[in-house]
């Protein structure tokens, strides 16, 4: 009807602008409770992580692999549009902010980001600074809020991170999170003062290995191996005592006949039972070694004799094999236990540059998301000209199948030696480089191949090469038999053979020309040069 008011839908109740269901993760007042194992939960389960990660050996050089290839993978800042002058100023400037005018190096910082594979997640407070030039130092008899202001490598006025400081995950309260299950800050109370403070998400960076149900503590990658290292831990136990019983033996302390230790009613006899238990427990093959027994009394070490029916070091084995295949470092074992081959150790190589590649990208997204546009919005620039963090490969190509692929190519005319080339190969083969002016055969500069190209008398490459195979086919013919026969009978004038084989010779050097001219034409077509 024309006189009903047109209803205008509200972006606050409407349903389509609303959430309406929830994640269905488990958590009590931001303590989250959805690990189904007691020992794995709250800070219990972080201690335990701990250790695996500080104790067990294998797990130790698992998490060590993973942090060391990280840090030498090569990371840049690129322009949100490259040759636009204010974008590249901008990708420089946080360039700089991020490699050269922290507090802490970004080795370091990998460090304490790749926490995240022990424990699932790591928290970082961003804290800010006026790049300001050098700064007195700081006073550590004053409060916080009286130092002087952090120094800077550069005195432009505009604001840059002081750094990105790490929130232990063992100093966790709880989480503050909505209704909804969004992450709004962290509740910690860490060491010395143990003082409850809630640090905002926006002010800090989140990592996690992977989002389930939206958890803020991620997934531990060792959690798949912690059965493994449950069962190798009191195995081990196990197997020390074994050993250090097999070396001392099993001591067995007999009573002098009519000595009765067993009447619990007599107080001596009982005094007498618990200094003989006293006395073979405390049988140890160490520098304190030795027994004083009470006369009558018997005293031998059995030893044990035979093989035992489980091989425990093969068990600790296969549970050492289980913990790497489950963190993807399988390849770590290839050869220690007499098994594998070298096809299978680079095949477990490739899976783990493929896992740490993809942690790498996750520490990226994070920065390119959180960090840097925040910084970048903080100084009053549009956030469209954000520049993006990205990293370089993880595994470089092995040095001899480098070399086989640059002899492939170079074969089919893909690949001609340079400078350039040559100077990549040297620093790859760890060569010394080359001496300063020296010349060396095959090796033509840009500006040398260009100049002969250009003042080439053969401008037709194609159809020179072309006929100049034509003349060598043609002379390569074989002829009838009639017509050899009646060759045989003529004289050949001894100034014909000087003529051909010139002519020849040329024929060849033209063509080799054309085909050098066609290869160089190829290359700058496939290069874009």
């Amino acid at each position: 009807m024309a006189d009903e008011k047109e209803q205008v839908s509200d972006p606050v109740k409407d349903p389509p602008f609303r959430e309406l269901g929830r994640t269905g993760l488990k958590h009590w007042g931001g303590v989250l409770d959805d690990e189904f194992l007691r020992e794995l939960k709250g800070v219990r389960g972080m201690l335990i992580y701990k250790e695996m990660s500080k104790n067990d050996p294998i797990i130790g050089a698992s998490l060590f692999a993973y942090t060391t290839l990280a840090k030498e993978v090569t990371f840049r800042v690129d322009s949100a549009k490259p040759g636009d002058q204010m974008a590249d100023e901008l990708a420089e400037f946080v360039r700089g902010c991020l490699f050269d005018d922290m507090n802490i190096s970004w080795r370091d910082l990998l460090s304490e980001i790749f926490t995240f594979l022990t424990y699932g997640w790591s928290f970082l407070e961003i804290v800010y600074k006026r790049r300001d030039g050098e700064q007195a130092q700081s006073d550590p008899t004053k409060p916080a809020d009286q130092q002087p202001p952090a120094s800077s490598r550069f005195d432009d006025q505009k604001i840059g991170w002081r750094k990105w400081a790490i929130r232990g995950q063992d100093t966790l309260i709880n989480w503050d999170m909505d209704d909804a299950g969004g992450i709004r800050g962290l509740v910690q109370a860490a060491a010395p003062k143990f003082e409850r403070i809630q640090i905002p998400i926006e002010k800090a960076l989140l990592f996690r290995t992977t989002s389930d149900r939206g958890s803020p503590e991620g997934v531990s990658i060792l959690r798949t191996a912690y059965t493994s290292w449950y069962y190798k831990r009191r195995i081990q136990i196990i197997r020390g005592i074994g050993i250090e019983r097999d070396l001392a033996g099993l001591p067995v302390l007999t009573p002098p006949a009519g000595v009765d230790i067993w009447n619990t009613l007599d107080a001596v006899a009982v005094a007498k039972k618990a200094a003989a238990e006293q006395l073979v427990r405390s049988i140890r093959r160490d520098e304190h070694e030795g027994v004083l027994k009470p006369f009558g009394w018997t005293l031998e070490l059995l030893s044990s004799s035979g093989g035992r029916q489980f091989d425990i070091t093969a068990v600790i084995a296969q549970l050492n094999a289980e913990m790497t295949i489950s963190i993807m470092t399988d390849f770590l074992l290839v050869g220690h236990e007499q098994v594998g081959a070298r096809s299978m150790r680079e095949d477990a190589r490739d899976t783990f540059s493929h896992a740490a590649s993809s942690f790498l990208d996750i520490i990226c997204d994070v920065i390119n998301r959180f960090a840097i546009p925040r910084l970048i919005k903080i100084n009053g620039w549009p956030g469209e000209l954000a520049p993006k963090l990205a990293h370089g490969p993880v595994a470089e190509i092995a040095l001899a199948d480098l070399m086989d692929i640059i002899t492939k190519a170079a074969g089919v005319g893909l690949v001609f030696p340079d400078e350039v080339l040559e100077k990549y190969f040297r620093e790859r083969a760890q060569l010394p480089p080359a001496p300063v002016g020296a010349k060396r055969p095959g090796l033509v500069p840009r500006e040398q191949e260009e100049d002969q190209e250009e003042n080439s008398d053969e401008p037709m490459a194609d159809e020179d090469s072309r006929e100049a195979d034509d003349k060598l086919r043609s002379k390569k013919k074989v002829k009838p038999a009639e017509d050899v026969r009646e060759e045989t009978d003529e004289e050949v004038g001894e100034d014909e053979e000087p003529d051909d084989k010139a002519e020849d010779d040329k024929d060849k050097e033209r063509a080799a020309k054309a085909k050098r001219i066609k290869r160089l034409k190829a290359k700058r077509r496939i290069f874009g040069e």
